[in-house]
């Protein structure tokens, strides 16, 4: 089944909740089967914006009639709309926004007897993740970061679930603690240079624009990755911008 695609604060360490080993022995076909296999053991709910997916939804329900997919929902209202009064064996899957805003709300708006169904979070690459820090640390819901969509990410939530776990992804996680430790924690020398690092510059072309020396410039450079958790300069731009520190 395709995971839904769009159009990891605090490492969680009790019984509840699992962290994944991406490094799986299993190839993309066998996870595939696995995948249906465990999620034709519920019924399935589906929030998603984006038409091109949906439709790719709907043709693979038809070539698959064991899918329990009782909808497809692009806003929040129709998702709730659509929960069966017994939420039990029931998963939502949902995009984090949808039509109608962030699904934080509506989550926290459920009636305990909807809580029973497992929603499963996926969090879009380009928004700011603090939004979701709540859904996060949350013990009773599942999260998966888009990126590992098609790299095991719905897999391995799918495992947690049951095995009575919750999946907490930890890219996800890391997004969080790489936020919760961004602009406040960057002093304004390190918001120019992380600036100038977006912009392509070497450390001795940010040496020149700054007027120090290259050696601190190489300093800066560091500090700013170690503080975003970027491996690299390339990372440290791309998280600077969805962060909002870089314009």
């Amino acid at each position: 089944m395709a995971a839904a695609p769009s159009d990891p604060s605090d490492q969680h360490e009790d019984s509840n909740q699992v962290k994944p080993d991406l490094d799986l022995d299993l190839d993309d076909i066998q996870r595939e089967q696995e995948v249906l296999r465990l999620i034709t053991r519920f019924n399935i709910l589906i929030g998603n914006t984006s038409n091109q997916y949906i439709a790719l939804l709907k043709s693979q329900a038809r070539q698959h009639p064991e899918l329990n997919l009782i909808g497809i929902c692009q806003t929040s209202t129709q998702l709730q709309n659509s929960i069966p009064a017994n939420g039990q064996a029931l998963i939502i899957i949902t995009l984090s926004h949808l039509l109608d805003g962030p699904v934080n709300t509506f989550i926290q708006s459920l009636s305990d007897k909807a809580k029973r169904a497992h929603f499963i979070v996926i969090l879009k690459n380009d928004e700011r993740i603090s939004e979701f820090k709540d859904i996060i640390k949350s013990g009773d819901i599942h999260v998966i970061d888009e990126s590992s969509i098609g790299h095991g990410g719905l897999y391995l939530c799918l495992r947690s679930i049951t095995s009575d776990r919750v999946f907490k992804d930890p890219v996800a996680v890391k997004r969080l603690d790489q936020e919760s430790a961004s602009k406040d924690h960057l002093s304004q020398r390190e918001l120019e240079v992380i600036a100038l690092v977006a912009d392509g510059l070497s450390n001795r072309e940010i040496a020149e624009r700054l007027q120090i020396a290259q050696v601190t410039a190489r300093d800066h450079v560091n500090r700013v990755l170690h503080k975003l958790g970027a491996k690299d300069r390339t990372e440290a731009a791309v998280i600077g911008i969805r962060l909002g520190i870089i314009h």
